[in-house]
């Protein structure tokens, strides 16, 4: 844990590792670290760059820019995993941009937002969750932002792989409500932490290996809250219905967005039967989108005359239509239907082609961050949009043929 390489530390694999535009934060490209935990991109124009590297489960960055040898150091901010800007000049290969991870046991917070129906600032017996709240990881020190999360469908959030050391919460509060009174009766666990007018907890700290789920925040508000939901199934004749005996799919993300200004309010999945829901919402104009799993597709929409039992996904995008929801509504009948049937896939490679034959020859190398669209040649509409990893190559797959 100093912070550079010695001999015998090895590589770590399969670490993601991103490209960015340094002025604009643009994704360019990204790769994975390979069996050696070394990564590379190649056939970049002169520019300056940034390197990002995605954290895995249950590592913590090292200490940054030790020693006098930067081929030797981590460049890798401690918070971030973002390097500095890295500026490349025409034929450049820059073979310095290195990040060190430690094993040491990280913490972890989180819980729970809440309504607080008779807002006594105590969870009580049937007091559901409020789905998409913003909740923000302080650093009690300088007060900075280090990260920021969403509640899921059912009032859940947390913050994990973290240093130990103190942090504070602090939660946004919904247009139109208010917080319910903090630390009232004697149950940590139960009670609400949010500072009645700055929605801020008092500092956390937390040990090695601690992980705290205690840190919630109670609301109120003079409009019943609504909700929204139901079901994702095995449409297994495809007639978009669900019919007897058809299951529900687990695991499935399905986002919340603003019907009107297509922000992502909340995310959520299904549970082990395939059911969903998003709790504590305002009367609002919604809009459900369901992510399609691997190996699968979308059953008709809108089929036969009960919606409640009808698929609402739209056969390429996943998403309902507008879903609106009046004060104290509990909308259960945004449903999707799924099929297996056997989906395809394209892709292949973007090289610099330095002798200019129009085939790929023995040395020539992959271009990096080449934005790929895949278009619908009827209409022209571009469908999804990729770019080619460190190593020039792209794909779009679970296409419906």
């Amino acid at each position: 844990e100093n912070g550079i390489q010695d001999t015998g530390e090895p590589g770590i694999s399969d670490v993601t590792v991103n490209l960015r535009d340094a002025v604009t934060d643009k994704l360019i490209s990204a790769t994975v670290t390979d069996s050696s935990g070394y990564y590379v991109f190649t056939g970049l124009s002169p520019d300056d760059y940034v390197v990002e590297f995605e954290l895995p489960e249950e590592y913590s960055f090292t200490v940054q820019d030790q020693g006098s040898d930067d081929s030797a150091d981590s460049d890798a901010d401690t918070t971030t995993g973002r390097t500095g800007t890295v500026t490349l000049s025409a034929g450049e290969n820059n073979l310095t941009v290195d990040a060190g991870m430690i094993t040491s046991p990280l913490a972890a917070l989180g819980d729970f937002v809440w309504y607080d129906a008779d807002q006594d600032g105590v969870q009580g017996s049937g007091e559901l969750g409020i789905s998409g709240v913003t909740v923000k990881l302080i650093n009690p020190a300088t007060g900075a932002v280090l990260r920021t999360s969403a509640t899921d469908g059912s009032g859940y959030y947390g913050f994990g792989s973290l240093v130990p050391g103190d942090y504070a919460v602090e939660f946004e509060l919904l247009s139109g409500y208010s917080f319910t009174g903090s630390n009232m009766g004697t149950d940590d666990a139960a009670d609400s932490d949010a500072d009645v007018s700055t929605g801020r907890t008092d500092t956390v700290t937390l040990s090695a290996g601690e992980n705290n789920l205690t840190v919630d925040a109670g609301m109120y508000s003079p409009t019943p809250p609504a909700s929204l939901g139901d079901f994702v199934w095995l449409d297994s004749n495809e007639n978009g219905i669900q019919d007897t005996g058809e299951p529900g799919i687990s695991d499935v993300t399905v986002n919340l967005r603003d019907a009107d200004t297509d922000k992502l309010i909340s995310a959520t999945v299904t549970d082990s039967s395939g059911y969903y829901g998003f709790t504590g919402l305002s009367p609002d104009d919604y809009v459900v989108e369901f992510e399609l799993p691997e190996e699968y597709s979308f059953t008709g929409q809108d089929q036969g005359s009960d919606d409640s039992a009808d698929s609402d996904a739209d056969t390429t995008t996943g998403r309902t239509g507008t879903v609106t929801l009046s004060a104290g509504e509990n909308n259960l009948s945004v449903d999707a239907g799924m099929t297996t049937q056997p989906l395809a896939a394209l892709g292949d490679f973007v090289w610099y082609d330095a002798d200019q034959d129009g085939v790929q020859g023995a040395g020539e190398s992959g271009i990096s961050g080449v934005t790929v669209k895949l278009i619908n040649p009827a209409t022209g509409a571009v469908l999804r949009t990729s770019a080619t990893d460190g190593s020039g190559y792209y794909g779009f797959g679970s296409l419906v043929p």
